[in-house]
């Protein structure tokens, strides 16, 4: 009864603890926060018994990987979606240099969280530490049809998977199942720091929750040869807050943007030695705010502004997403559905007042200072 109670508050609850629309009055969000967390207060994540059907039916080749647009072989995977802890205190990551898209956003606190995403189980690697679930990311896996891989969740994101009967494999009820404990970290790393995962052992716990690795997934953007723009871009730097931000500077002899953590330190695989590199970055602004709990960031995900970049190429872009199940669209100057280049992606969002993007010329012009003034209404 209490997940049928949450599932009829379904709509309006995600539209105060997951996607934010404008407008709405603090007073009905929280009113229906409460009655959907005492609905859910007492069912854990891992007894959603209404999950995503395995399907044994052959899923039909699809032509290109939905992530990168590159070539596809052999029947159609579900994409991955991991979230990595990114706390400035780690020291040491993996699968940062493999993955086909990366998304950053600030969803508590002064620090950034990492969503990596993979084309399938059989694409990816060793990769960690794995971190809490996060509503704001899995409303794009979701629309996605991704597979999901958390260690926990905030109580936003389990309130998101509960109302679309949506399973991730998570760390702390698979536990060795699916995840591992990495023991050749310095001495004296914290625990939470040393879990990993790969897509070989995610395919282990598939079978109890009724999950299969096969299945379709819309291409994440339109695919092509990318035109317009502005020539001239060498380095990107987004002030996520004081404490973190990306930096990206393109290799042109390598032709992809190349990534940088807080104080400049190389992205890197820390087994692998691989620099994080991307073909396409997308910063995306939108208005943020808080959620109830006066901590959580709240993305306003209809839409919003932002930058494309791509070779040494800048653009002005607009996008929405809207529902959770509703894909992201972005657009160009002049309106149109926006074509990007094959290959992986970074995507960064901002939108909190202290933060910004900057693009830089060779020479440190600034071509772009995207400040955020104002928060969400």
């Amino acid at each position: 009864m209490k997940q049928i109670i949450a599932l009829m508050l379904c709509a309006m609850l995600l539209a105060g603890c997951s996607s934010g629309s404008q407008g709405q009055s603090t007073e009905l969000v929280s009113s229906v926060q409460e009655m959907a967390d005492s609905a859910v207060s007492s069912v854990p994540a891992s007894s959603v018994q209404t999950v995503q059907a395995a399907d044994p039916t052959p899923q039909p080749t699809p032509t290109v990987l939905p992530l990168t647009g590159l070539p596809a072989e052999g029947e159609a995977m579900r994409p991955v979606a991991v979230m990595l802890n990114n706390s400035t205190a780690v020291t040491a990551q993996w699968g940062v240099a493999d993955a086909d898209v990366m998304m950053e956003a600030r969803t508590e606190g002064k620090q950034t969280n990492l969503c990596l995403w993979f084309s399938s189980l059989n694409s990816m690697p060793k990769t960690g530490p794995i971190g809490e679930g996060k509503d704001l990311f899995w409303q794009f896996a979701i629309a996605q049809n991704a597979l999901l891989s958390q260690k926990g969740m905030t109580r936003y994101a389990e309130n998101l998977l509960n109302c679309y009967s949506y399973q991730p494999i998570d760390a702390l009820y698979v536990g060795v199942n699916s995840y591992d404990y990495d023991h050749n970290l310095t001495p004296g790393v914290p625990e939470e720091f040393h879990w990993y995962t790969r897509g070989s052992s995610l395919a282990y716990s598939l079978a109890g929750y009724g999950l299969s690795a096969a299945g379709s997934s819309a291409p994440m953007f339109r695919f092509g040869q990318a035109n317009g723009g502005t020539a001239g871009a060498a380095e990107v730097r987004i002030a996520y807050s004081a404490e973190s931000g990306a930096i990206l500077r393109y290799n042109a002899e390598l032709g992809l943007w190349q990534m940088y953590r807080t104080y400049d330190i190389p992205m890197t695989d820390v087994e692998t030695g691989a620099h994080a590199g991307f073909t396409n970055l997308f910063l995306l602004n939108c208005p943020v705010g808080l959620k109830d709990d006066k901590f959580t960031r709240n993305y306003d995900l209809t839409g919003g502004t932002g930058w494309y970049l791509t070779g040494d190429f800048w653009q002005p872009i607009t996008w929405k997403k809207g529902d959770v199940t509703q894909p992201l669209v972005l657009y160009d100057a002049n309106g149109s559905e926006l074509t990007v280049n094959t290959g992986r992606s970074y995507v960064g969002f901002y939108g909190i007042p202290d933060q910004k993007a900057i693009i830089l010329s060779a020479d440190g012009t600034e071509l772009v200072h995207d400040a955020v003034t104002v928060p969400m209404a």
